[in-house]
């Protein structure tokens, strides 16, 4: 959803066509909405939040100056001012192209700016795979880069997903979780228990996910980072694969850290338009960096035994699997690594 920009002039004539002039470039940053009355402007921001005020001198009063608005721009008319009470000024009678420029440079200084790639401590490379949506095989794809990925390197599998099914998957309880590696990660007595938590399963290493909703508590963003550091930090392994799940895809302790984030792409409307507004807010929101780090794949559809004990075994005789092999080994659309 785009900001609120609320324009408050009393020249009325002048505010009526500036908003709507701005209202009809395709690619302005903001919703801009027009104000007449101080009241008005007032109610409004009791239940909206505006992020710039477009206000002349004039209209300004002492109210107006106490809203939560985290941004007010002076519309003057006095030509070269700059800077009014401390706040930025626009030349009200310059031309609307630079006047859009000049509100465009407000919506840039409000953007955080975006994680910077960062390097973990050890060797390794983080590769994470996410959706927007569900159904789109995302753990699937995960699960084969993961063991696929497993027969050239050393690959420890994450998925953050809660409810995964894994315990009815490989036909078994476990003793251990994510939950309990995250509490110990960081440790004294890490370096003895880190081997405990992990499982094995066609050379691909993995943790089963945490199972109950109760056991989320250890899931933050500092413990994911204090545990992905203490496993890379070990060398032991090349590879971690992160099964995102929604709500960690904008996490800084985990975005940052994946060299590449694949999206399994579902073919249906709803998760065109999910895909589309995520788009839009990497558009809008400057994270150019992390458009270039994505991946969309396409999964391939599949029949596997749902029994347990063969659904993971037949999984790697599959359409699906042949494609994540092309994939890493460069035969699809670009290569996995470079």
């Amino acid at each position: 959803m785009k900001k609120i920009l609320a324009v408050y002039d009393e020249d009325r004539v002048y505010a009526e066509r500036l908003t709507d002039y701005l209202n009809q470039k395709k690619f302005f940053p903001f919703s801009v909405i027009q104000f007449t009355r101080a009241d008005t402007l007032l109610a409004y921001a009791r239940e909206h939040r505006i992020a710039v005020l477009l206000i002349s001198p004039g209209s300004m009063e002492e109210k107006l100056r106490q809203l939560d608005v985290a941004t007010i721009v002076y519309l003057t008319d006095a030509e070269g001012v700059n800077c009014l009470d401390s706040c930025r000024a626009v030349y009200k009678y310059q031309s609307a192209e630079n006047v859009v420029r000049e509100l465009s440079a407000c919506y840039d200084a409000m953007i955080p700016p975006e994680p910077e790639q960062q390097v973990l401590r050890g060797a390794g490379q983080i590769l994470g795979v996410y959706a927007p949506y569900g159904g789109s095989g995302k753990t699937t794809f995960a699960l084969l880069l993961s063991m696929i990925l497993a027969e050239r390197y050393r690959v420890l599998f994450l998925t953050m997903e809660g409810f995964a099914g894994f315990s009815g998957m490989f036909g078994r309880e476990f003793d251990y979780d994510l939950s309990d590696a995250l509490f110990y990660s960081g440790k004294d007595v890490w370096k003895e228990k880190k081997d405990a938590f992990v499982q094995e399963y066609r050379g691909m290493r993995w943790i089963p996910p945490v199972c109950y909703p109760e056991d989320r508590e250890y899931l933050t963003e500092e413990n994911i980072q204090i545990l992905l550091n203490s496993y890379l930090d070990s060398g032991e392994y090349d590879r971690i694969i992160l099964d995102i799940a929604d709500h960690f895809f904008f996490s800084p302790a985990v975005l940052p850290f994946c060299q590449k984030i694949y999206i399994p792409v579902r073919k249906d409307p709803m998760a065109g338009w999910k895909l589309k507004e995520m788009d839009a807010w990497m558009e809008q929101s400057g994270r150019k960096a992390l458009r270039e780090r994505l991946r969309r794949v396409e999964l391939p559809s599949m029949a596997v035994p749902s029994e347990r004990g063969q659904y993971l075994e037949a999984l790697m005789y599959s359409e699906a699997a042949d494609y994540v092999r092309a994939l890493v080994a460069g035969e699809a659309d670009g290569k996995l690594e470079g």
